[in-house]
């Protein structure tokens, strides 16, 4: 093993051990990342190598044998005056090796005074073939080195650090530790008495949220911000206190018990809150199996992480949220009451147009008037094409706008999350350009069948679709239908609102 590799399993060691004192200080309580993590960090801080001129130049070796090259020394400059010590040492030599034209050379090596001595006493010697320095037309300088090497195990360190602390599940870095132990300033009395390996259920733990979050104050009741159980164990709430516009915080921290409250400034207000009896409302041991088993149907390798239930905008309701790990699954929603959100493909255009009919039907918004200004379908899956920034240019899903006598508004349908149906009152009398009848699937499935014909889409890939009905951008202000399967322009079309083909291209 050569001095350099040992250095660098000494950065990786290094980093390993700053990961782990940081890993364990985040996700353990006060005195695990005090007894633990602060000491791993340092040992990792101190083991990381410093780079020298010494370190990083290559050791002058002599050799003898037939593959040994032949050396002249001609002149040597030491970096020190110091005589007992390896120091970095400029040679000039002339080299011959064997078969070839010999050269003059310079090259910097690091060399023990013992060498340098024998050397002035007989200039001539010989190196390894591997030493052989370049031909080179400039001189090396001292100040050459170490060079990019003066960083090199630092960066070594620091990035084994970051992938071992976001690789390694958060669970791996939990602490075992006395469970009476508080945090300072706590009493202590929220620890478990019942031992450090038992799992609550979702009931208990949402139980004994509820009952911490009634201890802040008697308007806490009405004005929850939101909550959150991770898959460790531990558990938050956030409540805003109306009388001084904060925060106030609840930590319950697994194995350990309550931390102290914390109070902050916040911009959230009441129309971002709930009330506890909304929390309470789901059965949530149903709710969260619903979840698993949908996040399954879409993804064998999903599983369930967090949870948490917030209001996502100012006036609605609030809302579950399941994450998910270990999959490309990302979230599914789910009512105050539990009802959980479809998990469904866009692409298949018999659930998207069932789905969406009965959001429209829902929103009272008329099929036989002209009421529609967009109406949209992209698929999810890998490659579908963004005709348009909106709504679902992320998510995926079914997008429509409408526009009526006196009142506008839009539904968004994404999979995995619960209708989002926004309604404005207006003081317009324009209607839209056309109705949901103008727009039956058999259309839409025509249209995408002849795209794919003309773009060679192979049939793996019919629904990695974005389809789009309007009227926006159009110089004759016609409905038109754009469409475009997977990334490859071929299949780039314009159609009539009857389904006909105009042109290829979208634009």
């Amino acid at each position: 093993m050569t001095p350099r590799a040992g250095r660098i399993i000494r950065a990786l060691a290094a980093g390993f051990l700053i990961a782990c004192g940081i890993g364990i200080g985040a996700t353990n309580p006060w005195w695990a990342a005090v007894v633990f993590g602060a000491p791993l960090i340092g040992a990792g801080v101190l083991l990381v190598p410093a780079a020298t001129a010494r370190s990083e130049l290559p050791r002058f070796r002599r050799a003898s044998g037939p593959a040994a090259v032949p050396v002249r020394v001609d002149a040597m400059t030491r970096s020190s005056l110091r005589t007992g010590a390896v120091q970095p040492t400029l040679v000039s030599a002339l080299v011959s090796p064997p078969g070839d034209t010999p050269f003059q050379a310079r090259w910097i090596s690091s060399m023990p005074a013992s060498d340098a001595r024998e050397l002035v006493a007989s200039p001539f010697t010989a190196i390894p073939p591997p030493d052989l320095p370049r031909r080179s037309a400039t001189t090396p300088e001292f100040d050459d080195y170490p060079g990019p090497a003066a960083l090199l195990y630092a960066s070594i360190a620091a990035v084994t650090a970051l992938v071992a602390v976001f690789a390694v599940p958060e669970g791996v870095w939990r602490v075992d530790g006395p469970a009476s132990l508080s945090l300072p300033g706590s009493d202590g009395t929220g620890s478990s008495p019942r031992g450090e390996d038992r799992t609550d259920t979702y009931t208990q733990r949402r139980q004994r949220l509820a009952e911490q979050i009634r201890t802040i104050g008697p308007a806490a009741d009405d004005n929850v911000v939101g909550v959150w159980f991770d898959r460790g164990g531990s558990d938050r709430a956030e409540v805003y206190d109306p009388a001084t516009g904060q925060a106030v915080t609840v930590h319950y921290i697994k194995g350990v018990g309550w931390a102290e409250p914390r109070r902050e400034a916040t911009d959230k207000r009441r129309r971002d809150t709930f009330s506890v009896q909304d929390l309470m409302s789901a059965d949530i041991e149903k709710m969260t199996a619903t979840m698993r088993a949908e996040g399954v149907k879409s993804d064998a390798e999903a599983d369930l992480a967090d949870l948490d239930m917030r209001r996502p905008d100012k006036d609605g309701d609030p809302r579950w949220q399941a994450r998910f790990t270990g999959s490309t699954l990302s979230t599914i929603e789910a009512t105050v009451d539990g009802a959980v959100a479809l998990l469904f493909d866009p692409g298949d255009f018999a659930v998207s147009f069932d789905l969406i009919h009965k959001a429209l039907r829902s929103a009272k918004v008329p099929f036989d008037a002209d009421a529609l200004t967009r109406f949209e379908i992209r698929g999810t899956a890998k490659g579908t094409p963004i005709l348009f920034a909106g709504s679902i240019q992320n998510s995926g899903g079914v997008y429509v706008e409408y526009r009526l006598p006196r009142r506008s508004g839009s539904i968004v349908l994404a999979p995995g999350e619960l209708p989002r149906v926004t309604s404005r009152t207006t003081t317009s009398t324009t209607s839209g350009d056309f109705s949901v009848n103008d727009v039956p699937r058999a259309t839409f499935e025509a249209v995408r069948d002849d795209a794919m014909r003309r773009g060679d889409v192979d049939e793996f890939d019919r629904n990695a679709v974005n389809m789009l009905m309007w009227s926006t951008f159009q110089r004759d202000g016609a409905v038109r239908i754009l469409v475009q399967l997977t990334r490859d322009d071929a299949s780039a079309g314009t159609y009539s609102a009857r389904g006909e083909f105009i042109q290829a291209g979208i634009r």
